[in-house]
């Protein structure tokens, strides 16, 4: 009688059913209760229009990290064989080909996670169409529960075919499941204390790591309202993704080696990369445990503390991936890569306290960029003023003068002085763009804030002398009492005819810095000798109406050209008394 193999098993294929059906039976019971169930329950306490079009598609997220969790404990059910040698030595022996034990347990697999959706989406149907309100998003909540089902198995598949140990598979697979974002956000973190401006990877980079966290990508999603091309898109392409780890699997299980089960990786070019995995991952993670616990402090940019710490992490990380994968405690005899990876860490991170390739001391050269779109935050400047002001041509050289001071004298800019800076900007340079943010303290007068006005003068729409002369302006000199203590003031009202000449002095003094900027007055008494001006502008809102809108500007007790403007008019020998504060709409 002549003997053959096969790449099918219809008596396996049904063994992994009956053996492991708690599995199945729990996943459908789960279902059954939260669809048709629930449907039940809102026929006899409320409407079924929107609860049959909505509830199948809030219920997806759900189901995505349901079925990602459901999806690793089936693999490593249906893929038993691959963790003790016993059991590969007698599927070995069935009269099957290799593929065709994946293929069979794979397709068990895939019945037990596809199979309830489908059984409990008849069910919802029937009980729709006895309650006569069919609706079509139940079939969608089925398509998507069966492509997304595809990704999980092939993904948990993987894992179980590249490790000889269940738990160590199951491991993998929720591991490389949330590494990408967990290790993004660590080293952004990182990057942000080490380098001055460093702002970040940037919306795109961030949108591809979430895709390689697969789990956050779908639970993150809105599926409420129906799927439309993007939503199936993304399935779709998870799915070829599936397939792809399908194939690889397929290769993977055909040339393993039976002999090699119950080890932590069954193929050695795969060791090194979970050494290395291993190393850099517990290098930064455990080396800024160690730095926040041995040296007290959470600011992790001390280059030299940082660095022991990391060298120490890493060579502590690579002899334990030495001791998983040889499943012993001797492994000294490895010692020499651990001391690579220690020195390694050292140069990394010396590489990038120092700023070797000069990311913190670069400044644009104004001539080489198209435009540059500056956000100002902080002390005296209202959140509408300085936001997304977008600066191209001559300029830009206003921002470049900032962003070079700032860039110099980052070691003698410190907390505790008067005001407070925050500035966020995107170079257009070209094909690239460069993005820095910065955050410092200046005080009233000093060098930054000179060129801090400047720039804002340059670039700021909202500023009112863009606007011409002000409908009203007046002025507030503070005689006695510091921080409103007992503070007693004189004002004026600018008449009409001095209108012009007292405000092109205030845009005088605006551009040379001299001032603090408000958009909402009475932030800060005044001290003694302190000059602050007033302005409101008219000017038509939707709606119709006009807002009157009031500005502050605190000039330093210098002479300034509002001083001798004011005092050439003789305002400062008048001792008549004017403010007015806040914000109304005249209708």
């Amino acid at each position: 009688m002549r003997c053959e193999t096969s790449f099918f098993s219809l008596t396996l294929y049904k063994k992994h059913l009956t053996r492991n059906w708690p599995l199945w039976a729990a996943h459908l019971g789960l279902w059954l209760l939260i669809l048709p169930v629930q449907l039940w329950n809102q026929h006899i306490h409320g409407d079924l229009n929107s609860f049959v079009r909505n509830h199948p598609m809030d219920s997806l997220s759900v189901l995505f990290p349901w079925l990602a969790f459901v999806a690793a404990l089936v693999a490593v059910v249906v893929f038993f064989h691959l963790f003790k040698s016993n059991a590969a030595n007698f599927i070995g022996a069935l009269p099957l080909r290799r593929e065709g034990v994946f293929l069979t347990a794979f397709a068990a697999g895939y019945t037990m996670l596809v199979g309830p959706l489908l059984v409990v989406t008849l069910v919802t149907i029937l009980l729709e169409s006895i309650l006569g309100i069919l609706a079509p998003e139940i079939l969608v909540f089925l398509a998507a529960g069966a492509l997304n089902s595809f990704f999980w198995l092939s993904f948990a598949a993987l894992c179980c075919v590249i490790s000889g140990h269940a738990v160590a598979a199951v491991a993998f697979y929720f591991i490389f499941n949330w590494i990408v974002p967990v290790m993004v956000a660590l080293v952004e973190g990182l990057l942000s204390g080490f380098l001055y401006g460093f702002v970040g990877f940037g919306a795109g980079f961030y949108e591809g790591a979430a895709w390689l966290c697969p789990v956050l990508q779908l639970v993150r999603h809105n599926w409420r309202g129906g799927m439309g091309f993007d939503d199936w898109n993304m399935l779709a392409i998870y799915a070829a993704v599936g397939f792809l780890m399908t194939l690889c699997a397929v290769g993977l299980h055909h040339i393993r080696k039976a002999e090699r089960s119950g080890d932590l990786i069954v193929f050695d070019p795969i060791k090194w990369l979970f050494k290395i995995c291993v190393t850099v991952c517990g290098g930064m993670g455990f080396g800024t445990f160690l730095t926040i616990i041995v040296f007290d402090s959470m600011q992790l940019n001390e280059g030299w503390k940082f660095g022991i710490c990391c060298a120490v992490a890493a060579f502590i990380c690579y002899m334990v991936s030495e001791m998983l994968l040889a499943k012993s405690f001797k492994v000294w005899k490895h010692w020499k890569g651990a001391v690579i990876s220690a020195v390694a860490f050292v140069l990394v991170v010396a590489a990038v306290d120092m700023d070797w390739i000069g990311f913190t001391t670069r400044v644009p050269d104004p001539a080489s960029v198209k435009s540059v779109t500056a956000t100002f935050g902080g002390s005296g400047i209202s959140g509408s003023a300085g936001n997304g002001l977008k600066f191209t041509g001559e300029d830009v050289k206003a921002v470049t003068d900032l962003h070079r001071y700032l860039v110099e004298h980052r070691e003698d800019i410190g907390y505790g002085d008067e005001y407070y800076l925050s500035l966020n900007l995107e170079y257009k340079l070209g094909w690239t763009t460069l993005r820095r943010q910065y955050r410092s303290w200046y005080a009233p007068g000093d060098e930054e804030h000179r060129l801090l006005n400047a720039a804002l003068g340059k670039g700021d729409s909202s500023f009112p002398y863009d606007r011409g002369t002000p409908n009203h302006l007046s002025f507030s000199l503070c005689v006695s009492g510091e921080n409103g203590d007992d503070a007693e003031y004189i004002g004026w009202e600018i008449n009409t005819e001095d209108n012009k000449a007292v405000w092109d002095a205030v845009a005088a003094d605006m551009l040379a810095g001299r001032y603090v900027l408000r958009s909402t007055p009475g932030e800060e008494e005044l001290n003694t000798g302190e000059l602050e001006a007033q302005w409101i502008n008219n000017y038509a809102i939707v709606g119709g109406g006009q807002e009157r809108q009031f500005y502050t500007l605190r000039l330093s007790p210098e002479l300034t050209e509002t001083w001798k403007t004011l005092k050439e008019r003789g305002y400062l020998d008048r001792r008549v008394v004017s403010a007015s504060w806040g914000v109304e709409t005249v209708g």
